[in-house]
């Protein structure tokens, strides 16, 4: 219960940014840094978010814009319901190493067709930050930022 309590207070005090002016819809916005939050928080595993109406009435967005993104979040396997007990995260977002070659530059942008896209799901795309590798000789990598953990080779 403690990581619960721990995790809800970590919410209340959540800086999550939302452009009203964007062309991006508020609720994938409020997805994206509700996602990032997760990731950058490194919340447990089963640690309790704001119930829809309290995240609502917070960031001064309907309620119909709050459930949406949960429902992305849920469709993407970050987070998950229970009937008459609210809104959890299923699980930390699991880190990927990426090995970066002497000479390549790495970088953020959206994904280009030309990219090799090391980023499968379709709904995980529209969410995430492209981290791109670009090796000289090779096609870009692109990446989820969220979970892009960058090292040199080896020796």
């Amino acid at each position: 219960m403690a990581d619960r309590d721990t995790a809800h207070a970590q919410w209340v005090g959540a800086d999550l940014l939302l452009y009203p002016e964007s062309p991006m819809p508020l609720y994938l916005q409020l997805a994206r840094e509700m996602r990032a939050h997760i990731s950058r928080s490194q919340l447990p595993a089963d640690a309790v978010l704001p119930s829809v109406p309290m995240l609502a009435e917070r960031l001064s967005l309907s309620r119909d814009t709050v459930t949406r993104a949960y429902e992305l979040l849920r469709d993407v396997g970050t987070i998950s319901a229970r009937r008459g007990a609210g809104w959890f995260i299923t699980a930390a977002i699991p880190p990927i190493r990426v090995i970066i070659e002497p000479g390549s530059q790495v970088y953020t942008r959206p994904i280009r067709p030309t990219d090799v896209d090391a980023i499968k799901d379709a709904k995980v795309k529209v969410m995430a930050s492209a981290l791109i590798v670009d090796t000289p000789g090779k096609r870009p990598v692109a990446y989820d930022a969220m979970r892009a953990v960058v090292s040199a080779p080896s020796s």
